[in-house]
């Protein structure tokens, strides 16, 4: 790639810059200091060398045989350090020539000259190396990018023979398959700096394949590491790439290892839920037959966002789309949540910015993809339409809450008569959020086995309002809840749009919100957990009655078996 070639007086000004800096180079020896402080050349001298160096070829190529002999010289004879002292001022010197005649005709002659010193430098010599690196820096901070793009270690700061490579030069296949086997060691190591600077310093394809016909990202999402996924993705690799013996794709070890996160980002970018492996099985269901449960929700949750981009659009003879264009990134961030508990929807759509103030238009779109779902022929999800049945019935409660409180605003009699209306008073004073969340926490008796009448009914008549009474998901949920000692309302709504879910009796769970891994405790009674103080201070007007009662009562732990005795037990005994 040819560089536009600066006039020579702007080389001259720019060479000068950089000899005021030279004394800010400390530890540079004496013999470079001397080699690069010599004067510069008169103006005319300058002239004639810069239209020699453009015009002459034969200039150049006397200059290049110049310099390989001075190579050859140093190479039959002198101690390692002298090789290279010279070699450096010789660097140098072809550096400064380049910087101050503003001509990249001999630059791959300095990839050269800079490989042969690197490679020449005896081990205890290697710290001088730093000498070069010094100047290297001081050539990158003014601007003087032909030598920088000449010598890829410039770019870098460093000189390691691994990795010294042209910009211009594409590596053989040989160091081209070193460097392969590079990437996958330091994705094996976490390692996400040296690949970045594998990638900066080399043209290499992020689509490579390993020994089993895997690539990078295959094992980025294996290992789980979320940055170095979104790194590759960035320089291009194709997410559905692979030929795996076993057909596995980037989204299957991602689900293998139960990361959740890195799921996300491979369908952001267009991952195939459908593709199976050698076995017949989808991402989603390898990770069930693992338990990564959390892997499970977040793929069969995943929605397109071209499917919400369309809303966004005016269709027919419409004025104005159904779902505002600037709502379409919070929208889609909405319907994809796992957590279908009714209080964590009801935050979600607090925190979520812009959809508070759109209730109605995002119950209408919810409505409408509810009611896509379920027309789709062969290609039909049951569960996708009820969840966004379901999601749409949170929202158009919430809204009702909003509008009851905008009109005991409007009712002054309902200011005056505090008194008589005590709960109605209290209900204005709350967020229409706050004031439905704590409807669905409120319950007649406290404690662990309270049941929450309330948020029972309220998902009762979610499921009975389902439109579409034929599906099968309908009927399974009706069948359930019609049962004597059925479950929860909410554990069975929950079932069936994130599917069934074993061995989670040591799971522990939100008291507000039902979220999985909640990290706090109550510090006063230490028997209930939360995910932050919000959710603590909602579920406080209900905890707070057991609260003391809780935290008096005796620990029930058994009783400490010592090996020995249990030993002595089990030896006594007689077998019959």
């Amino acid at each position: 790639q040819r560089h536009p070639i600066p006039h020579p007086s702007d080389a001259l000004v720019q060479h000068r810059r950089a000899l005021r800096l030279i004394p800010a180079l400390e530890g540079v020896p004496a013999a470079l200091s001397q080699v690069y402080r010599r004067e510069p050349r008169p103006s005319e001298e300058m002239e004639n060398i810069w239209s020699n160096s453009i015009h002459s070829p034969q200039h150049g190529r006397q200059l290049l045989n110049d310099y390989k002999r001075d190579l050859r010289k140093i190479s039959d004879e002198g101690s390692g350090y002298q090789k290279l002292e010279a070699y450096i001022g010789l660097w140098l010197e072809l550096s400064g020539l380049i910087i101050e005649t503003g001509r990249v005709l001999t630059l791959n002659f300095i990839v050269h000259l800079t490989n042969q010193f690197v490679t020449m430098t005896p081990r205890h010599l290697q710290h001088r190396v730093s000498d070069v690196v010094r100047f290297s820096h001081l050539v990158r901070i003014h601007g003087f990018l032909d030598v920088v793009r000449a010598v890829p270690s410039l770019g870098h700061g460093q000189f390691c023979p691994q990795r010294r490579r042209s910009y211009n030069m594409a590596p053989s296949n040989e160091d081209k398959s070193k460097l392969e086997k590079e990437i996958f060691e330091l994705i094996s190591n976490n390692d996400i700096i040296g690949l970045k600077n594998i990638f900066l310093q080399h043209k290499l394809k992020p689509d490579i394949y390993d020994d089993n016909g895997m690539t990078p990202l295959q094992h980025a999402a294996y290992k789980g590491n979320k940055d170095i996924v979104q790194m590759l993705l960035d320089q291009g690799a194709d997410v559905n790439s692979g030929k795996h013996d076993h057909a596995y794709t980037a989204l299957h070890f991602a689900a293998l290892s139960g990361d959740a996160e890195v799921c996300q980002l491979l369908l952001m970018a267009d991952a195939k839920r459908d593709v199976v492996n050698s076995v017949g099985r989808t991402a989603s269901q390898m990770a069930a037959f693992v338990g990564n449960h959390g892997c499970v929700a977040s793929i069969n949750n995943f929605i397109p966002k071209s499917d919400i981009v369309y809303y966004t659009i005016p269709q027919g003879l419409e004025t104005e789309p159904k779902l505002p264009v600037s709502l379409a990134a919070s929208f889609h961030k909405f319907v994809m949540q796992v957590n279908v508990h009714p209080v964590r929807v009801a935050l979600n759509l607090q925190r979520i910015p812009g959809l508070g103030d759109n209730l109605e238009k995002v119950q209408k779109v919810l409505e409408l993809m509810s009611e896509r779902e379920m027309k789709r022929g062969p290609e039909t999800n049951e569960v996708m339409a009820f969840k966004f049945h379901y999601l749409s019935f949170v929202v158009a409660e919430i809204s009702r809450c909003r509008k009851r409180q905008l009109a005991l605003q409007r009712d002054k009699s309902a200011e005056e008569s505090v008194g008589k209306r005590g709960d109605e008073a209290e209900e204005k004073k709350l967020d229409p959020t706050e004031s439905f969340a704590k409807k669905m926490l409120k319950s007649s008796r406290s404690g662990p086995a309270a049941a929450l009448e309330f948020q029972e009914s309220f998902l009762r008549e979610c499921v009975r309002e389902f439109p579409y009474r034929e599906c099968t998901i309908f009927r399974q949920m009706v069948t359930s809840l019609a049962q004597k000692d059925s479950p929860t309302a909410l554990s069975i709504v929950s079932a069936a749009i994130n599917g069934q879910r074993g061995f989670t009796d040591n799971t522990v769970f939100c008291w507000t919100c039902g979220q999985e891994g909640a990290p706090k405790k109550c510090s006063k009674c230490k028997a209930v957990q939360y995910c932050d103080r919000e959710c603590q201070r909602l579920h406080w007007f209900m905890h707070k009655k057991a609260c003391t009662r809780l935290s008096k009562e005796p620990t029930n732990k058994a009783p400490a078996v010592s090996a020995s005795s249990l030993s002595s037990e089990l030896q006594s005994l007689e077998v019959n």
